[in-house]
C-alpha cells in the first residue's frame, strides 16, 4: 500500500522551493527593479549618450568579470585583475608609440595577458600560494610596473588611428555594435559555450565544486586552475585594448577599482565564492548592476564615495543572500 505523503510536509518543501528559487533568482530580480528606477526617476538616464556610455563600459569591464569567473568558478580568486589590465594597457601604448603598428600593439597586450595569468597560475597551482596571498602580491608588483612605466602620470598614444579602428566604425550602420561590444559579446558566448558543452569546462566546474571527487576520477583541479588563470589573463589583455583604444592612452589608475568591481559582479551574479557554480549569463547580470549603480549615481551627480557605499551594501546583501540559498539547499 503507498504510503500517503504528509500534506504538512508537503507544503513546507514546496515553500522552501519557492524560497530557494527567488533566492537563486535575485540577481534577476534586482537587475529589473534597478532598470524601473533608472529609467522612470533618473533624470538624464534614459538618453542616447548615457545608454551608449553604458553599454561600452559594462562591454570593458564586463570582460575583466568573465574572466575572473572561471578563475572563481575553479575554486581560486585573482585580486590583481585590474592591474594585469593596467600593465597590458601600458604596453600597449608603449609598443603602439615605438613601433606605429596597430597589430604589434595588439597582440603585446594580448600575450602580457596571458603571460601574467599564468605567473599568477603558477605561484597558485605549482607553488602552492593561497590564491589570494599570491594575487594580493601580484597585484602590487604590477601596480609598480604601471606606476613607473607611467611615471605616475599617463601615456598617451602617438596617434589616434587606435580609437578609430576599435570605435569608429558600427556594423550595419549602428555605431554602438563597433568592435568593443561585439568583442565581448562574443567572448561571453563562446566561454558560456567552453564552461557548458565542453568536458574542459566541467572540469572547471568539477575543480572548484568537489576537487576530491574530481581527483578520484582522474582530474587534476590545479590544472584546470591554471588555465582558468591563462584564460583569465588573455580577457584582461582585451579589456586593455578596449579601454586604452577608447582613452587614448593608459594612465597610472586604469586598474584601480577593477578587482573589486569584478568580484562584486561575479558575486552579485551568482558565482559563489566557494567555486563549482555560476554562469556567464548571471555574470553579465552582475556587471550591469554594477554599472547601472554608478550610472545612475552619475546621472544624479551624487558623490563616487556614497557609490562605493551603496555597491559594497548590496554586495553584503547578496552574500546574505547566498548563505541563506545554500541553507536552504542544506535542509
Amino acid at each position: 500500500m503507498e504510503k500517503k505523503q504528509n500534506p504538512v510536509t508537503s507544503l513546507l518543501r514546496r515553500n522552501k522551493s519557492v524560497k530557494a528559487t527567488v533566492l537563486d533568482n535575485t540577481s534577476i530580480i534586482i537587475l529589473l527593479l534597478l532598470l524601473c528606477v533608472c529609467v522612470f526617476f533618473v533624470s538624464g538616464f534614459a538618453t542616447g549618450a548615457t545608454i551608449t556610455q553604458l553599454i561600452l563600459e559594462i562591454s570593458i569591464y564586463g570582460l575583466v568579470a568573465v574572466g575572473l569567473s572561471l578563475v572563481m568558478i575553479a575554486g581560486a580568486i585573482d585580486l590583481s585583475v585590474g592591474y594585469l589590465m593596467g600593465t597590458a594597457a601600458v604596453l600597449l601604448i608603449t609598443v603602439y608609440n615605438a613601433t606605429g603598428s596597430i597589430p604589434l600593439a595588439i597582440v603585446s597586450a594580448l600575450v602580457v595577458g596571458i603571460v601574467l595569468g599564468c605567473v599568477n597560475g603558477f605561484f597558485v597551482t605549482v607553488i602552492g600560494i593561497n590564491p589570494m596571498i599570491a594575487t594580493i602580491a601580484l597585484c602590487y608588483i604590477y601596480n609598480g610596473v604601471v606606476l613607473r612605466s607611467t611615471n605616475e602620470s599617463s601615456l598617451r598614444a602617438a596617434e589616434q588611428t587606435l580609437r578609430g579602428v576599435i570605435y569608429s566604425h558600427g556594423i550595419g550602420g549602428i555605431s554602438i555594435l563597433n568592435v568593443t561590444v561585439i568583442g565581448f559579446l562574443v567572448i561571453l558566448i563562446l566561454l558560456g559555450i567552453f564552461l557548458r558543452k565542453t568536458n574542459t569546462g566541467n572540469n572547471i566546474y568539477v575543480s572548484g565544486g568537489n576537487a576530491d571527487a574530481g581527483r578520484l576520477s582522474g582530474i587534476d583541479p590545479k590544472k584546470f586552475q591554471f588555465l582558468a588563470y591563462a584564460i583569465c589573463g588573455l580577457c584582461c589583455g582585451v579589456a586593455a585594448l578596449f579601454l586604452s583604444a577608447r582613452f587614448g592612452g593608459a594612465s597610472y589608475t586604469l586598474g584601480s577599482g577593477k578587482d573589486v568591481f569584478a568580484i562584486s559582479a561575479c558575486v552579485i551574479g551568482g558565482i559563489r565564492m566557494t567555486g563549482g557554480s555560476g554562469s556567464m549569463s548571471k555574470v553579465l547580470i552582475g556587471v550591469i548592476i554594477m554599472r547601472l549603480i554608478s550610472t545612475a549615481m552619475n546621472c544624479l551627480l551624487v558623490p563616487a564615495a556614497w557609490t562605493d557605499f551603496v555597491s559594497g551594501m548590496l554586495l553584503l546583501v547578496i552574500l546574505v543572500l547566498d548563505r541563506l540559498t545554500r541553507g536552504f539547499e542544506e535542509t
